[in-house]
């Protein structure tokens, strides 16, 4: 009799719909031991709100929680997408196991919009300016300032710094 092995495979999805704000799973106070399928032995902080560890949290989370990382695929689109990318990036740089495999949908890889495809494709998809993504941008990176109705980004004055945070790999990781 042929048995057949059912393997569990859990979606990880990351959403990212600027400018709402982006959540993270809790902070807990202490480290988190968890050793992986392949036997290395990781530590997992987890952070909380900050939107730049949203990512690593709920990935972290998933292990905390007994997923191997051959069960986590990730998936995202536009600036989820992007994060998809930024997510392995990080995982590497800490030693952590990558996830099993990626999906990204017209990722966002670019956050400096340095590419001309923004003004060659301005006729096909005119709601992606350069001013509409700059302001997408500069609320994820810089936060916002709500007033009454409207949300205001804050913004990095000195263009060569602005520059230099949206090329880093963990913003931008098309670079």
């Amino acid at each position: 009799m042929n048995k057949k092995r059912t393997r569990i495979i859990l979606l990880l999805f990351l959403a990212c719909i600027l400018p709402l704000q982006m959540m993270a799973v809790p902070a807990y106070p202490q480290t988190i031991s968890v050793r992986q399928a392949d036997g290395k032995q990781v530590q997992i902080k987890l952070y909380g709100d900050e939107h730049f560890h949203y990512a690593t949290d709920a990935y972290g989370y998933l292990l905390s929680n007994g997923y191997a990382p051959s069960q986590i695929l990730l998936c995202g689109e536009s600036a989820g997408g992007g994060l998809v990318y930024s997510l392995c990036v990080k995982l590497r740089e800490k030693g952590w196991s990558l996830p099993a495999g990626l999906i990204s949908i017209s990722p966002w890889t670019d956050l400096t919009m340095s590419g001309n495809s923004y003004q060659t494709n301005q006729k096909c998809d005119p709601s992606m300016t350069r001013e509409r993504l700059k302001y997408y941008a500069d609320c994820y990176l810089y936060g916002a300032t709500v007033s009454e109705k409207n949300l205001y980004p804050n913004t990095n004055e000195d263009a060569e710094e602005d520059q230099r945070i949206k090329r880093q790999p963990l913003v931008s990781p098309l670079f």
